[in-house]
Parts: structure tokens; C-alpha cells; sequence
């Protein structure tokens, strides 16, 4: 029994007690008022009326209630014994009030004529309560029918619905089916009709096409033009850019027809030209498909996890300003032509390892909110990270860059790592700031490496790499430990102007060409320690503020006098070769 049955319940309960107590007290005061019975006799019959009333009324109803529940109405039908009851009550009535009061209105007609009509009076007004609450209830079965009627004519209306998307679904279904290609056309325009017209199916519908797109392309067994493979081929692929082209319309939230909270799963599929421009996806599986000709996701929102997973790009891939909320996944994919993530927005976790990337890869102004992994990646063409964030750890290592590479002006303000990296041709660096922890060991620089004006806020190590191109240092500003320890330079490192807030250590670090440190300041432990300098030596005007180590630092033959020796050292023959040594 449900809560508004137990209060039909109580209500009953107490109009059946407040009638009894009203009927009590028109009895007492038809007592009390013997003598006036004639004068008084409106008060007791009201009394009287109204708990005669409120006893039928309260049976009345109790016979009437029915069993309800949320969504279903069970109506139980009145028995014939209450009708004889609510009878034989209303005669009980009158028979038992006018007895009661003839035998108090005792011999005088007027009184006894007066008891007649009030006894009457109340069982009229018994079997006309009796009487109204049986109108009431039929009234509300009536109501209760009606609304049975119209639930009923809904339901059979929503079911009649389905089995006609049922059958429209099955159809279009069949359709994709057929071996010719008009009537995968059709089927395809019979989908979009039925997502547009019933929201509920549109993920069904989407997945339908999706599972088309992913079924194996057709492969012309012969290039002669107007052969029947050809013919078939190109029929197909018509086909394809349909399917493609509806996706793209019905997600571009800017679009009349736009379809909300979509995914799209496309593993495997062989796409033509795909194009989701300004598109909003819930979740996006795009891994091991391939894209034919240029893809293009302009200003496009990945939502949920975006997955492009060994995926293959044959021809441009061009995505600017587009934004990943979640995870991006571009793992073992191969571009073949140039990539445009210009200004994108990664807010998960992107994984470009062990990418190949043949021509230009353009990431300028994009924004890496958490971890950005390119490890053991591969950039024939030119990598452009200009003004890129990465607001979480940025891994490049084992990467490798076969042409020009810049990250100028980026910022770096987790760990990086570059560990291991091989940079074949010129990288800059220039302006950028790093805030922890970074790595460039055994980092091969293969062309010009230019760090000129960079920020290191951190420890910063450089161990074990090498530079054949000119080394540019200019103005860089080292706040932690900067190593440098059996670094190779082959032509010439400049560091002028430069600050080490920390220790700098060049222990063992190789140069053969022009070693500048001009103008820099050492406010920490400088260590030069068996260090090769085969090259001129520039140290004018440097500050140690603290101790600078040189000793076994060997000095290669040339002109001596042009070299500007560190403050506190001398040039010196020792055996075969020239040391710097402690100038006492």
C-alpha cells in the first residue's frame, strides 16, 4: 500500500469519527433542550444531518476506494451489498430517528408532526450523501477510463513508431547491402532521414554508418578507363564520401541538423578527403584507419577520448585550433604529408610516440596542459613547436629531427626530457623558458643550436652530448646546476653574457673550435677540470664569485697571446702540451 492510499485511508477514518461525535452532540443537545425541542430544533437537526452524513459519506467512500499505482490503475468494482447497505442505513434513519424523537415529542401533534419531518429530513439527506458520492465515483471512473484510454493510445502510438523505425532501419540496413551502388545511396539518405526525425536512434544509426566506412574499400582490379573494376571503384568511393559528408554536416554543432554527444567509431576504415571542420565529438576511434587525400579537423572538439593509434595520413593532415579534451592518442601514427595542429589545445594527455612525421609537423602556439610525449618519434620535414605550453611533462626523447626544428620562445614548466635525441640539422631554442627539471643528454646537435636568451630555472644537463654546429648560449640565465661535463663542441660555443646562479661544470667538455664565455658571471663552483680547449679561449671580463677549478684543462697549440685566460690562470707547458695552470 502506497503513501496516498494510507492518507485516503486515515481521512476516511477520521470522517467517520468526526461524524459519529457530531451525531453525539446533536443527541445531547436534543436532551438537554427537551422543553424548547420545538424553538431549538434547527440546531439538532443540522448536528443530526451533518454526522448522518459524515457516517455515510465515510462508508460511502470506503467503498469506493480502489487500488493505484504509479503507472498502472486497477479500478475494483463496488459490490452490490454496500448499495443495500447505503439503502437499509438511509430507512434505518429515518425509522430510528423519528421513533427517537416521537418518543420525546410525546402527545402533542404540532410536536410529533415536527419529529415526523425532521426524521424525514435526515434520511433524505442520508441517501442524497450516499447518492452524490456514487456521482463522484462514477465521475472519477470516467476521468480514470479517459486517462486509461489515452496512456493506452500513446503506448500503441509509440509502438507502432518503433516498428516503423524498425522496419525503416532494417531497410536502409539492406540497402548498404545491395551491390549497387544507387541503392547504398538511398539506404544512407533513408539513415539520415530517420536520426533526424527520432533523436533517440541517432547513435545507432552513426554507429551503422560508421561500421559501413570500416568494411574493406573495393580495390579496381584494372586502370583501363570505363572498365567495369574501374566503374566499380569509383562508384564506391562516391558511396563513401556520402557517408562521410553526412557525418560531417549532422556534427557541426553550427549546422541546422547537428547531432549531440555523438562518438565515432572508425578503427580500421578507409576514409576519402574526411573532413569534420568545427565538428563537436563525444569520443573519437580513428586507430589503424587510413585517411586518403587531405584530412582536415578545423577547429574541431574532441570531448572524450580521441584515439588515432597507428592510423596512416597519405595526404595533409590540417587541424588548427582544435581542442582535445580529453586523451589524444596519435601513437605509432604515420603522416605522410605535412601536419597542422596550429594553436590546438591538448587538456588530456597527447602521445605522439613513436610517431613518423616524413614532411612539416606545425604545432606553433598549441597548448599541452598535462604530459606530451614524442619519444622514439621520427621529423623528416621541419618541426615547428614556436610559442608552444607545456604545462606538463614534455618528452622528446630518442626523437629524432632530420631537418630544422624550433621550439622558440616555448615554455617548458614540468620536467623535459630530450635525452638521447638526434638533432641533424639547426634547433632553437632562443627565448624559451624552462622551469624543472631538463635533460639534452647525449643529444646529437648535428647543425646550429641556439639557445640565446633561454631560461633555465632549474638543473640543466647537457652530459655527454654533442655539437657539431655552432653552439649559441648568449645571455642565457642558469638559476640551477648546469652540467656540461664531456660535452663535445665541435666548432665553436658561445656562452656570453651569460649567468650560472649555481655551479656550472665543463669537466671534461671538448672544444674544438671557439670557446666563448665573455661577459658571463659564475656565482657558483665553475669546473673546467681536464677540459680540451683546442680552440681560442675567451674569458674577458667573466666574474667568479666563488672557486673556478681549470687544473689538467689542456690548451691547444696556436697563437697563445690571443687567448683571454680566466683570471687566476696561466698558460703552461707541461711536458708536451699547454695546461692551464694556477697563476700564484
Amino acid at each position: 500500500m502506497d503513501w496516498h492510499q494510507k492518507f485516503k485511508r486515515t481521512f476516511i477514518i477520521t470522517l467517520i469519527v468526526g461524524g459519529a461525535v457530531s451525531l453525539s452532540l446533536g443527541l445531547v443537545e436534543l436532551r438537554n433542550d427537551l422543553l424548547e425541542l420545538l424553538n431549538k430544533m434547527s440546531i439538532g437537526k443540522s448536528l443530526l444531518a451533518f454526522g448522518a452524513v459524515a457516517v455515510i459519506a465515510g462508508i460511502g467512500a470506503k467503498a469506493s476506494l480502489t487500488s493505484q499505482t504509479r503507472n498502472n490503475v486497477r479500478i475494483r468494482a463496488l459490490p452490490w451489498w454496500w448499495v443495500a447497505v447505503g439503502i437499509a442505513t438511509a430507512g434505518a434513519s429515518i425509522w430510528g430517528f423519528t421513533s427517537w424523537l416521537l418518543s420525546i415529542a410525546g402527545n402533542d401533534p404540532s410536536r410529533r408532526l415536527e419529529a415526523v419531518r425532521t426524521g424525514l429530513t435526515v434520511g433524505v439527506g442520508a441517501g442524497g450523501a450516499y447518492a452524490l458520492l456514487l456521482a463522484v465515483r462514477r465521475q472519477w471512473l470516467q476521468e480514470h477510463a479517459h486517462v486509461h484510454e489515452r496512456e493506452v493510445a500513446k503506448l500503441n502510438q509509440h509502438d507502432a513508431t518503433e516498428r516503423r523505425v524498425t522496419e525503416l532501419y532494417a531497410k536502409a540496413a539492406d540497402q548498404l547491402g545491395s551491390e549497387k551502388a544507387a541503392v547504398r545511396l538511398a539506404g544512407l539518405y533513408s539513415l539520415e532521414r530517420l536520426a533526424q526525425d527520432h533523436s533517440e536512434h541517432r547513435q545507432t544509426i552513426v554507429n551503422l554508418i560508421c561500421a559501413y566506412l570500416r568494411m574493406p574499400s573495393l580495390r579496381p582490379l584494372s586502370r583501363t578507363p570505363g572498365s567495369s573494376h574501374e566503374d566499380a571503384y569509383e562508384q564506391e568511393r562516391e558511396v563513401r564520401r556520402t557517408a562521410q559528408k553526412i557525418l560531417s554536416h549532422h556534427l557541426n554543432p553550427n549546422s541546422s541538423g547537428f547531432w549531440s554527444e555523438m562518438s565515432l567509431n572508425l578503427y580500421g576504415a578507409h576514409l576519402i578527403n574526411f573532413q569534420i571542420n568545427h565538428g563537436r565529438l563525444k569520443g573519437a576511434n580513428f586507430s589503424e584507419a587510413r585517411f586518403l587525400g587531405d584530412t582536415q579537423f578545423f577547429g574541431t572538439e574532441f570531448q572524450g577520448v580521441t584515439n588515432f593509434r597507428h592510423a596512416e595520413f597519405q595526404g595533409n593532415l590540417t587541424c588548427p585550433n582544435s581542442i582535445f579534451e580529453g586523451s589524444a592518442n596519435f601513437a605509432n601514427a604515420t603522416f605522410k604529408g605535412n601536419v597542422s595542429l596550429r594553436e590546438a589545445t591538448f587538456n588530456g594527455r597527447a602521445n605522439f610516440a613513436s610517431t613518423a612525421f616524413e614532411k612539416v609537423a606545425n604545432f606553433k602556439s598549441s597548448f599541452f596542459a598535462r604530459s606530451a610525449h614524442f619519444e622514439s618519434s621520427s621529423f623528416d620535414g621541419a618541426a615547428h613547436f614556436h610559442k608552444v605550453k607545456f604545462k606538463g611533462i614534455a618528452n622528446f626523447a630518442e626523437t629524432i629531427f632530420a631537418a630544422k626544428a624550433s621550439w622558440r620562445s616555448a615554455s617548458f614548466e614540468r620536467e623535459t626530457s630530450f635525452h638521447g635525441a638526434t638533432m641533424l640539422d639547426n634547433v632553437d631554442f632562443g627565448h624559451s623558458l624552462f622551469t624543472e627539471t631538463t635533460l639534452f643528454t647525449s643529444v646529437s646537435f648535428g647543425g646550429r643550436a641556439e639557445f640565446v636568451n633561454a631560461s633555465f630555472d632549474n638543473s640543466v644537463r647537457f652530459s655527454w652530448s654533442r655539437f657539431d654546429g655552432r653552439a649559441a648560449f648568449g645571455d642565457a640565465i642558469f638559476a640551477g646546476r648546469a652540467s656540461f661535463s664531456k660535452t663535445t663542441f665541435e666548432v665553436s660555443a658561445t656562452f656570453t653574457q651569460c649567468t650560472f646562479a649555481s655551479e656550472a661544470w665543463f669537466p671534461r667538455a671538448t672544444f674544438r673550435g671557439r670557446a666563448g664565455f665573455d661577459g658571463s658571471q659564475f656565482q657558483g663552483l665553475a669546473n673546467f677540470k681536464s677540459a680540451k680547449f683546442f680552440g681560442l679561449i675567451k674569458f674577458g671580463r667573466v666574474n667568479f664569485f666563488t672557486a673556478s677549478q681549470f687544473e689538467y684543462a689542456r690548451v691547444g697549440l696556436g697563437d697563445v697571446a690571443e687567448h683571454i685566460i680566466p683570471f687566476g690562470w696561466k698558460v703552461a707547458r707541461v711536458e708536451s702540451q699547454y695546461q692551464l695552470t694556477r697563476d700564484q
